[in-house]
């Protein structure tokens, strides 16, 4: 998940640099996006042919697919490898669900364009939630984070305006307590470059402020993100609706199609308002 090199590169220098210097290192530990752009309509084998288009909103290349009658929409927040394409067999199912789908390219992968940061990415990620009345409609939203994309889910929900429309439930794969922790669990000393401020996705602390029903996924051989992260997160939520679910032999990136999950998230997704 995370470049591991980087701590052979960039180890020796924690000791030297102040925390105040994050973002020239963000990209080069965090991020491993795909720029390759490709359409829905050809990715892996067609799978999202005719049920799913691209639009390109500000630079920004999208994955949409409208939700059937009395379905809720899914916003859709990827990890850190890959592209949109890599995820075409996650969003073919849920599509098969009948629900909707705006999955977003983030600035940097999959044909998006601008550099990719923290900074970018949530810029991108509000941009894109303010404009889903006009890309699916006015119905209600679940918002779903995949992995390094939790970060950016949490935080997307608890900086919402209380004026503004709120989504109707979280949806975590595999989510990380802290980029800190991320990347002390991952990186050793490499850390401290996200101490405190520096950290733009703290979300065991901001989950605290999330009363939106709440669905984590978490596998047991997770090796790039512990469980106990993923815990701590569901913990600290408020939420009175909130479930999760986890498989003692399910990987990071195996979670979603772990036995039993999916139709937990069907039968969770039935539950909310």
């Amino acid at each position: 998940m995370l470049r591991l090199f980087v701590v052979f590169l960039f180890g020796g220098l924690i000791g030297f640099v102040s925390p105040s210097v994050a973002n020239p290192f963000e990209a080069a530990i965090l991020f491993q996006f795909d720029k390759t752009r490709v359409p829905p309509a050809t990715a892996d084998r067609g799978q999202l042919a005719g049920k799913a288009k691209e639009v390109v909103l500000d630079g920004l290349v999208l994955w949409v697919a409208q939700p059937q009658k009395g379905k809720p929409s899914i916003l859709f927040l990827h990890g850190s490898i890959g592209n949109l394409e890599t995820r075409t067999w996650k969003y073919s199912w849920l599509v098969k669900q009948g629900y909707g789908l705006v999955a977003l390219g983030y600035p940097g992968s999959s044909g998006s364009k601008g550099r990719s940061s923290s900074k970018s990415i949530m810029r991108a990620t509000h941009k894109i939630y303010a404009a889903l009345p006009k890309l699916i409609g006015a119905g209600p939203v679940v918002v779903m984070g995949e992995s390094l994309g939790t970060g950016p889910a949490v935080r997307l929900v608890a900086e919402l305006d209380r004026g503004a429309p709120q989504p109707i439930g979280l949806i975590l794969q595999a989510p990380y307590a802290s980029v800190y922790d991320l990347v002390r669990h991952q990186a050793g000393g490499l850390a401290q470059l996200f101490r405190g401020r520096n950290d733009p996705w703290p979300s065991v602390k901001l989950i605290r402020s999330v009363k939106l029903p709440l669905f984590v996924m978490h596998g047991g051989r997770d090796k790039y993100v512990p469980h106990a992260q993923g815990k701590a997160v569901f913990k600290g939520s408020p939420a009175k609706n909130k479930l999760f679910v986890f498989r003692k032999s399910a990987s990071h990136g195996g979670i979603f199609a772990a036995k039993g999950v999916r139709p937990e998230l069907v039968k969770w997704m039935q539950s909310l308002k």
